[in-house]
């Protein structure tokens, strides 16, 4: 019985530091985003999200702008939306 409950605590500290280190990577990847948004769109591009959100745990990270704005330069696009995501595991690519 003793195995089992230290098996069940190591299986509980990797949940937990998982789960930290993802939340870490989406703040630190929606503070990016909202810098973005007060950039001066000449040295760096200006994109702002009417709708932003950060989500796929615990496999991955999707980022979502809805009704982005991009201004550089003299040039502004809006885009209905954007999207990138990042899973867990190594992608090859099609075979």
């Amino acid at each position: 019985m003793n195995r089992f409950l230290w098996l069940g605590l190591a299986v509980l500290i990797v949940v937990l530091i998982w789960t930290g280190a993802w939340f870490a990577v989406a703040a630190l990847v929606t503070t990016e985003v909202k810098a973005l948004e007060s950039a001066d769109g000449v040295t760096t591009p200006r994109v702002s999200c009417a709708q932003f959100g950060v989500s796929g745990y615990p496999f991955g990270i999707d980022v979502s702008c809805g009704g982005a704005t991009i201004v550089t330069m003299d040039t502004t696009v809006s885009v209905f939306s954007m999207m990138a995501t990042t899973s867990g595991s190594a992608s090859r690519g099609p075979k």
